[in-house]
């Protein structure tokens, strides 16, 4: 069963606020990077207000003129929003409950740049008025076109035309029968707007609806076609679109019964909960499904998956979530295995780099690169674009270090990456290590050099046991620090200068001389820039 989540706060005041701005000056609308959706409070009318998230204004119907029950009128309602300019204006059909208030719109001095409607005509005075009222602005609208808010964004708004003119049927002269339904999609959010589209053939009616569902697809939100009357509102219908909220604009005292007990029936068989803008003159509503606003009924959606809406009125303010699947916001997790501190891999020879990396929905692809100076930059790239395949055989290149670190980069489908390097410094080094191996050579490095105040590393290597001694000496040959001397295993070892002297002062900036002597003949020199 699909559930909308009630809150219950008893103190929320959306429309009390819009009346008490009513006397204010209206001030240019603004998106909130949410798609907005006021049901409009017309008494017995449809009429609704559409901020996109980048503000600007689409009206769908704009109820029958005058005030309303509730005591406001539809401009003051718009100029409470902030709205002077309406881009796109759509009449559901002619009658005069829908389209008797446009001539009201513009004479408050808000501006309609484009309206959209069935075309033909209709002889009635309040069609009258609407045609001289929208004049050249108007326009016809047509199956499966979409005018767009927010055309340039990443997220527009589209108003789809589903259908109109009875779907194809014949509905005589019957102007219900004529509803333009229009599809508002942001995102993975739907609501159905069809003005009194009838879903049962009744008298001048025909079952539109019917046709019209094997089009519409599934929605979020239904704004109740014609009012909650008996003939709207058919379970084939409801089952095509699965809403799980329905707006019904209905009057006080009206005098066609309006929400009737049968529409309602069906609404709450198809686990639909109702918010209606005036309590209407029908059935009582049932607490467990239905609210009563009093005024306008508020909705604001995102466009994403799964994302949470809200809508709101007057003692009410509940959340529903959109359909789809929630955006991927989970980067991958990366562990490196190998290197990961400790590690000797000679320079040129074969090593595998070994790691895991795993996405809530999947990586795509892996990056390795190298560090040379214990991983405040890595700057060597071993490889970009490969398979999570979780080991890479590496040629280890000539950057003889003992601070050495890999860093293995994961990405996935929407771009987030992750990110681990080894956890401690292993050694590229120009000879193979191990005590007793005889092949070995010495060898001795210095990194980084030239090198600041704050010191280097030493890595030196002796073919096998002995005695050393490793010490660095001024240009003239003057000693200025003992760095080792006694007897050590053979392989590589790591040593530091952190650049003062024997009696622990700060050496001055020159060219000093690193210098390992070891037994059986093993002499190397490193010549050392310190700069400070």
């Amino acid at each position: 069963m699909r559930q909308v989540h009630r809150l219950g706060l008893t103190a929320l005041f959306v429309v009390a606020l819009a009346l008490s701005t009513l006397a204010l000056p209206a001030l240019a609308v603004t998106g909130n990077g949410r798609l907005q959706v006021i049901h409009m409070d017309v008494g017995q009318g449809d009429g609704a207000v559409l901020i996109s998230p980048l503000g600007e204004v689409a009206v769908i119907d704009n109820g029958p003129g005058g005030t309303p029950a509730m005591g406001v009128t539809v401009p003051n309602q718009l100029k409470a929003l902030g709205i002077t300019t309406i881009k796109h204006h759509f009449a559901s059909h002619y009658h005069s409950d829908h389209i008797s208030g446009t001539d009201d719109i513009v004479n408050a001095g808000i501006t309609i740049q484009n309206g959209w409607d069935r075309g033909g005509s209709y002889t009635t005075a309040a069609y009258t008025t609407y045609k001289n009222t929208l004049g050249a602005k108007r326009h016809t609208i047509v199956k499966n076109q979409i005018v767009t808010l927010d055309s340039l964004s990443t997220h527009p708004v589209f108003i789809k035309c589903v259908d109109l003119a009875g779907a194809g049927l014949s509905g005589g002269s019957e102007e219900n029968n004529l509803c333009l339904i229009l599809k508002v999609t942001y995102g993975e959010f739907d609501e159905v707007f069809g003005g009194d589209t009838p879903g049962f053939n009744s008298g001048s009616y025909v079952n539109v609806e019917a046709p019209a569902s094997l089009e519409i697809g599934k929605a979020e939100v239904y704004k109740v076609h014609h009012h909650g009357s008996a003939t709207s509102s058919s379970a084939v219908w409801l089952s095509a679109m699965q809403p799980k909220i329905g707006v019904i604009s209905c009057g006080n005292g009206n005098s066609y019964h309006h929400p009737t007990a049968d529409a309602l029936s069906r609404l709450h068989a198809a686990s639909v909960h109702t918010y209606w803008t005036e309590l209407g003159s029908g059935v009582a509503p049932d607490p467990a499904w239905d609210k009563v606003a009093n005024g306008q009924v508020r909705i604001s959606a995102t466009w994403a998956g799964a994302g949470v809406d809200s809508i709101s009125g007057n003692g009410f303010a509940d959340t529903f979530t959109n359909s789809g699947v929630a955006p991927d916001q989970t980067a991958p997790v990366v562990a490196v295995t190998a290197p990961n501190g400790g590690e000797n891999w000679p320079i040129a020879s074969s090593q595998v780099i070994t790691w895991t990396a795993t996405d809530n929905v999947g990586v795509t692809t892996v990056d390795l690169a190298y560090s040379i100076d214990g991983g405040v930059t890595f700057d060597g790239v071993i490889a970009t674009g490969i398979a999570n395949s979780g080991s890479y055989d590496w040629t280890v290149p000539d950057a003889a270090t003992a601070t050495a670190r890999v860093m293995v980069s994961a990405h996935d489908a929407v771009g987030l990456v992750g990110v681990h390097a080894s956890d401690a410094d292993f050694a590229i080094s120009t000879v193979a290590s191990g005590v007793g191996d005889l092949t070995l050579a010495a060898s001795l490095g210095v990194y980084p050099n030239p090198c600041g105040g704050g010191g280097t590393r030493v890595l030196y290597s002796v073919p096998r046991a002995g005695m050393v001694d490793v010490n660095v000496y001024d240009i003239a040959g003057r000693l200025v620090r003992r760095l080792a001397s006694g007897s050590v295993a053979g392989g590589e070892h790591p040593l530091e200068w952190d650049g003062r002297d024997e009696n622990g002062t700060n050496a001055p900036s020159g060219v000093y001389l690193v210098r390992l002597h070891g037994a059986a003949g093993v002499e190397k020199t490193q010549r050392l820039v310190l700069f400070r």
